[in-house]
């Protein structure tokens, strides 16, 4: 049976630690499924799941104590959003490293001193669908911000623009990959 929000609100900031638990026990038992599945299907394990669940709900905690949480979602859906932006962000981070290894293993001092070229880079960029191209000349070559590409692809939230990125970097990734591209392949 659902606990109303306004229930677990009332738990978490309670001083009875029992009450507490109770309260971390539901979310656990109904958001972790949904997490561990977005976890799983974004390159993810069952391990890291866990360790983005834990973290979230740490936040989640803090959040709820610190009258963070503004209830304009129910609290199944900000314990969500928080642990799903956690591993895009961890995503992220790892993507840097990602790239360098689908891009081929070349180590830095056989490029510092090279310039990329620009043109090679656009010409496979432009081998990707329309909105991807859009959206990376955007902030690779027109230095646009987050904000501006919001506003010129009509898109929802920052949030929503820094996912469009994403997707389309890793599609720009894969492409290079499956040309067997590396980093010599762009620079001068």
């Amino acid at each position: 049976m659902p606990i109303p929000d306004e229930t677990l609100l009332s738990k978490i900031r309670s001083n009875d630690y029992k009450k507490r638990n109770k309260a971390l026990e539901y979310l656990y038992d109904t958001c972790f499924k949904s997490i561990k599945s977005f976890v799983l299907n974004n390159s993810g394990s069952e391990e890291d799941a866990q360790d983005v669940f834990q973290d979230g709900i740490a936040i989640v905690f803090q959040n709820v104590l610190q009258n963070k949480f503004k209830k304009e979602a129910s609290l199944n859906t900000y314990t969500y959003s928080i642990c799903k932006n956690l591993w895009l962000m961890k995503i992220r981070k790892n993507s840097k490293i990602t790239e360098v290894d689908i891009l081929g293993e070349v180590e830095v001092e056989d490029v510092k001193n090279e310039y990329v070229s620009l043109q090679r880079l656009e010409k496979i960029i432009n081998e990707l669908n329309p909105d991807c191209q859009r959206v990376l000349k955007a902030f690779y070559f027109e230095s646009k911000s987050m904000e501006e590409i919001q506003r010129l692809f009509g898109l929802g939230s920052i949030q929503a623009t820094k996912n469009k990125k994403l997707r389309c970097m890793k599609h720009l990734m894969q492409l290079i990959s499956k040309k067997k591209l590396a980093i010599k392949d762009f620079v001068e």
